[in-house]
Formats: C-alpha cells, structure tokens, sequence
C-alpha cells in the first residue's frame, strides 16, 4: 500500500502535476514503528505529567518511527550521531490539524536545480497549508519542515505562532517539506551516488522555485486569486523556522531577498562545525548546579576506573548492566543516554534531565543497592551518585530500550556492515549524510576538564558510522571531512540582513553554531535586525503557544509581535505611492509692438499616483501647475510681409525631464511654430518668436508627470512653454494654447 502510493505520488510529479492528494499519512507507515509510536512523536524522552517518564524509540531528527534500524533497535538510535544529537525541532500533537483540514498537496520540484548531468527528472515536494484566514494580498508564511517528515511540524500551520500570524494578518501558513524526507523523496534508494543531491544548496533552490512557481491547488479557496498576486512584489512572503530550519530561514532572506520578504531564525544554526563538543556547555552551564556536578563527579570516577582496563573497567560496566560491552567507547555511548535530552525541554510539561533524571541521581542510595565492585582482589566503594547513575541506566534506560538480557545485541557497535544497507527505510542515513557532506556536528566528549559524558565518546569514534555508512559511489563519495566552508560562506556567526529576526534560547545547546553564541557580542536588536534570547530557554521556544506560559514566554511573543505589525506596516506604505506635482506653466511670451503677449503655457498633468499593495487606496494624484503670467502688450507697428509659417517644434522625448522642442520662428507675417509637448516629465519647449506682423506661437504643453511606480512618489509635471513673442502692428489677439 505504501509503496503504491508513493509511485503514484512519483508518477504525478514527473508528469509535472500539482496532485491535490487527501490522505491520513500517519498510518503509511514503512516498515515498523521502533517504539510503536509511529510518525507522532520526535522526542526521544517526554517526561509524563503524572511524574513517570516515557521512552520513546522514535527519532528526535523530526521523522518519528516507521522504519526498520540497521540490525538492532538500540543501535541506530545511539550509534548514529544524528539520531539522538540533532536537531529536534520539537513537535505540536496536543492540536494537530483535523482530517478535514489536514489536506496534502506536492509541488513538483527538479532532481537537481544545480546539477547539469543530474537526470530530467521530478519529484513531489510535499506540503500543508492553512487558508482559514487568507485575504488576496496577505502575507504567506513559509514554514520549513526541516530534517523530518512535514506531518510531524504540520501543527504550526494550524494551532502555533505561524497560525497565529496568519489569522491575525489575513495571511496563508504552508508547511513545507524538506528533499529527501517525509514523502519529498526524489531517489529510489539512499545509496551514496543517490544522495549527492541533498545538499543546503538545492534545498534552498526548491523553496526559492516554490515561491517564483507555486499555483493554489483548485478549491483551496472558495474565491478567485490572480497569480500575480502571489507574486513577491505583491505579496510579502515569510520564511520560518526553527533549527536547522531556522538556519534555512535566514539563508533564504540574504540569498533570496527578492523572494522572501522577511526572515524568523529561531534557534536558527547559521555555522557549520565538525568538531563540535562545545554542545555539553549548555547542560554545564545552565542545569541545575548540584546535578550537573553530581554527573559530573560519576562520570570522572567511571572514566578513572577504565582508565585502569583490565579488571577496573570490566567491574564498572557490570556494575552498570553493560559487562557484554568490550569497547569502551560502546560503554560511554550508553552512558551518555539520559543526558541528550538536554535540548528537548520544553516549559509546557516535565523534563527527562531536570524533573527525572536529576532527582534520581541525587536522591540518597537505596540501602538495597550494592555499592561495591570488586578487582584486583581488593573491593572499591562507590559514591551515592554512581551507584544511583548505575541503577538509573539498569531500570530505566536499558529497560525502556527492551534490550534487558539483549545488552550486546542493542549496543555492541563493532560490526558496522550493518549500515551499509540503503533502502528508502533507512530514514537515519539522511540526515546524517548532510552532517558528513556539509555540516559535521559532531557532539564528541573532550579528554580534559569537567565534563557531563564520557571521554570515551571521542571524535573518532562518533564519525566511525559516516565512514562506514556511504562507500564511495560510481559517481560522488564524501569528503573525508565535512564541508564546512560551503555553509558557513552564506554568513555563518556574522549573518545579518533587513527583516531576519534571530532568537535563540539562553539555555540551548545549539546556540554555539548561531549568531546568539556567548562568546560573541551581544548585538543590537532593533526593528530591523531583532536580536532575542529568551533567558532559561532551550530550543524553539518561540514558536509554541501555550494557555499558561512564563513570563519569558510571553515576553518574547509580544516581542515578535511588535516586528512583525512594523515589518507588514512599511510593506502597505511602500506599496501605496503618491503621484508627482503637475508642472507649472510656463511664463507668457513678451507682446510684440502693438500685439498682445502669447498665452502662459498649460502647466502639466499630475502624475497618477503609485498602485496601492491589495486593499491600500493608490496615491493621489498631484495638482495641476499654475498658468504661467500673460505678457505685456506691443506697441502699435505696420503691416508685415507674409512670411512661411514655422516649423512646429519637435516632441521632447518621454522619461524623466525630456524638454520639448522650441517652436520654429515665423517669417515675416508666419505664425510661428508651436511650441513640442514635453516628455513625461520635461518641460514643454518655448513658442517660436512671431515674425513681425504676426502673432507669437503657442507655448509648448507641459509635459504629464511620471507615474508614481509601485511604492514610489510620481514624478512631478513638466513646466509649460514659454509663450512666443508678439508680432508688430496687429490687433491685440490671445495666442491659442
């Protein structure tokens, strides 16, 4: 049934097709669910109301269950950096959409935007979207999906702050799904030539090709939208998101900035780093002060004991449940286990770390509980702490993993030939291909100083799965270190543009590889360029709603509310113009002998004024110039010869101030050329002087003003013509204009 419908979903794509698609994915599932808890739930520890704590297999990159790992449940999750280091984005599932509401739609996207030899073809980008609110000309709210499946996120759409934006600004929220996950996957396998596609580059190409290129589905609104509405010109679109999307969020404003009006980087990574074991600072920094030194005290005496191999270390592992476990580096990585869940607190419910696992460690022995080991023929007692760490990782970690009598099943990592497999299933070799591609990441343990997980978690061994994982292919193999450099070249720590709003939680792990790191300068926040960290918080905090919040929670909302009315109001005044002054009329001529002056010149239109962005009224337009003064009067003069009549003058060329030609001068008795109409803008050219006995020419109309261009002042009217100089010894007569 799966694979039935992700062929289908293909076809439509390559065929070029918009398929409006209305399913319940959350049940096509591939493969088993890890932990039976399906697509739903990212988090990999959610600490319950009632005290107790749920483990959930399913992975915190955002994509849920619903696949086979390599080999053996707990292996994936631990052993690929990625699974339980990366970079949740969090989940909304207490208010997801309904099935009424819930609808599917695909944009067909190219395999590659980038890539001459890639092959022709298309894939179907997924997305939701919420048009509740939407009025033709609102803002549209792009809300990136990021490293998982968009049902996981699909909730912002309908019940968090990208909604609450929508509705209160009469805009659109989409949720858009990220290349190569969820149901947006444009290869048959995920083999390493398969995956030389995914790269930041070409994701940020298919968000900028859906904005040029995306129609409304038919029936998504029950009224008429013109496409160049959608247009960026005429509607301001947002780009959301939060981690690595929130990274993409900025990226997309400073690389698109014709396409993505403005910019929200929540908890948004802008560097890329391979060597990255400055994530433990967060938890050392900021958790609870006599827990963080409790584990850090267990740890030190753990890493002393296998220090000494032999009999010390065999002890401690048994005395830990893990004795199966030969390598070290496999005994610390299950070590490390409680502590990950550092950056998926959340102020809403209880924490895995702080409410669970921190009162456990610290709480007195359990008079019960063995605090002894054995080596060397000598017998060593153990700290409160250890025996407590101990007891927690036998009854909550391995227990809830199901792996009690399976330990070298579940986490003995010395044969990696299991990873080798490539099947669409194997949704862990994702996100982990853009860690050993671009962005590195990798959360290793550093040999000196205090620390909150084992040295034994070192570099080497925490990148032994990309080396493992994706053999070179016939076409593309992974650099043998990541790419930094092409990530960190769109800013990296310095990433500034108009209308990107970075904010970051205090507290959060991630906020080393952003602009809000603490070793840098705290910058500036002003309307344009807001800068935020929300005290105590970890990751994404800003984007979730609750019914009781923090003051810090609510102070940051109000925060991002202020931007956001000053962003959309300059966006309406822009797009309303006014027109140009019309010009003033150009002076009357000097009357000949015994003639009249020739009329002022007509002053200039006004400009029409600029087009109003939707529902704004359209600049007014401006006033008519004065009419130029009426010249003296001529004295009294004889008859003139009938001469030619004058050329009449050439017409000013249009644009911003061409002047209209001078009117030809009369022969004797001729009338003289009028005056040529200025160009949009210009000035009108002067009458011809009237041969004597004639009356002078017309002044040249002056010329209309510019219109006002979208968002702009009109240019102002052109002066009239100067009136042409009587001829001598005529009737007094009025030149015609």
């Amino acid at each position: 049934m799966t694979i039935l419908f992700l062929t289908l979903w293909l076809l439509l794509a390559s065929l070029g097709v918009q398929a409006d698609i209305d399913l319940d994915l959350s049940r096509l599932l591939i493969g088993s669910s890890a932990g039976g808890s399906g697509y739903r739930n990212i988090k990999i520890w959610q600490g319950l109301n009632d005290g107790t704590l749920q483990y959930n297999y399913s992975s915190p990159l955002g994509f849920g269950g619903g696949f086979d790992v390599p080999k053996k449940r707990a292996f994936a999750r631990r052993d690929v950096q990625g699974w339980n280091t990366t970079l949740t984005m969090g989940t909304v599932t207490d208010n997801p959409p309904t099935k009424s509401t819930k609808r599917t739609y695909c944009f067909a996207q190219p395999l590659s935007h980038l890539d001459p030899t890639a092959p022709k073809t298309q894939f179907c980008q997924r997305y939701f979207i919420n048009a509740d609110y939407y009025k033709p000309g609102g803002p549209i709210y792009v809300f990136d999906a990021g490293e998982g499946p968009a049902e996981n996120v699909a909730g912002y759409a309908w019940s968090q702050n990208p909604a609450f934006w929508a509705k209160k600004y009469n805009g659109l929220a989409i949720v858009l799904e990220h290349r190569y996950y969820g149901w947006s996957m444009p290869v048959p396998d995920l083999s390493t030539d398969n995956l030389r596609w995914l790269t930041v580059r070409e994701s940020l190409e298919d968000s900028a090709n859906f904005v040029r290129n995306w129609v409304p589905p038919a029936g998504l609104f029950n009224f008429t939208v013109d496409r160049t509405v959608l247009d960026p010109k005429n509607t301001p679109w947002f780009a959301v998101g939060c981690s690595y999307p929130g990274g993409r969020a900025a990226w997309l404003r400073t690389q698109y900035p014709d396409l993505f009006y403005a910019g929200l980087s929540s908890s948004g990574v802008t560097v890329a780093k391979a060597h990255f074991s400055e994530y433990w600072h967060a938890i050392q920094a900021y958790g609870p002060q006599p827990c963080v030194q409790c584990i850090q005290n267990a740890i030190q005496w753990v890493d002393d004991l296998l220090d000494q191999g032999g009999e010390a270390a065999q002890a401690i592992k048994t005395f830990f449940g893990l004795g199966e476990l030969s390598r070290h580096a496999d005994f610390a990585q299950v070590l490390g286990d409680p502590v990950w869940g550092w950056q998926g607190q959340v102020y809403y419910q209880k924490q895995a770390v702080r409410d669970v696992f921190c009162p456990y460690i610290l709480k007195p022995r359990d008079p019960k509980s063995s605090n002894t080991i054995t080596f060397g023929g000598k017998n060593v007692t153990l700290p409160d702490n250890v025996v407590n760490y101990a007891d927690y990782i036998k009854t909550v970690t391995i227990t809830a993993a199901s792996c009690v009598g399976r330990i070298k099943y579940c986490y003995d990592n010395t044969d990696r030939s299991n990873l080798l497999r490539d099947d669409v299933t194997q949704w862990w070799r994702i996100w982990k291909w853009q860690t050993g591609l671009e962005f590195g990441y990798t959360q290793y343990t550093p040999e000196t100083g205090p620390r909150v997980t084992s040295k034994y978690m070192t570099y080497d061994y925490m990148t032994e799965v990309c080396k493992a994982a994706y053999p070179p292919g016939k076409y593309f193999q992974l650099p043998s270190s990541p790419n930094v450099d092409s990530i960190n070249a769109m800013g990296g720590y310095d990433i500034a543009y108009d209308r990107i709003a970075i904010v970051n939680g205090q507290a959060d792990p991630w906020r080393y590889v952003t602009p809000a790191a603490d070793f840098l300068p705290q910058r500036q926040s002003t309307i344009l360029r807001p800068f935020y960290v929300i005290q105590n918080a970890t990751h994404c905090w800003n984007l979730i709603q609750k019914p009781s919040e923090p003051q810090s929670i609510i102070d940051v909302n109000t925060f991002q509310d202020q931007f956001m009315d000053e962003w959309l109001n300059f966006w309406n005044q822009t797009k309303a113009g006014t027109g140009g002054a019309g010009g003033a009329g150009g002076a009357g001529g000097v009357g000949g002998s015994g003639d009249h002056g020739g009329a002022g010149g007509a002053g200039g239109a006004g400009g029409t004024g600029g087009t109003g962005s939707a529902g704004a009224a359209g600049g007014a337009g401006g006033a008519g110039g004065a009419g130029g003064a009426g010249g003296a009067g001529g004295t009294s003069g004889t008859t003139g010869t009938t001469g030619t009549t004058g050329t009449t003058g050439t017409t000013g060329a249009a644009g911003p101030g061409g002047a209209g030609g001078a009117g030809g001068a009369g022969g004797d008795g001729g009338a003289a050329g009028a005056g040529g109409v200025g160009g949009a803008g210009g000035v009108g050219g002067a009458g011809g002087a009237g041969g004597n006995g004639t009356i002078g020419g017309a002044g040249g109309v002056g010329g209309v003003g510019g219109a006002g261009g979208s968002g702009s002042t009109g240019g102002a009217g052109g002066g009239g013509g100067k009136g042409g100089a009587g001829g001598n010894n005529k009737p007094h007569r009025r030149a015609v204009v």
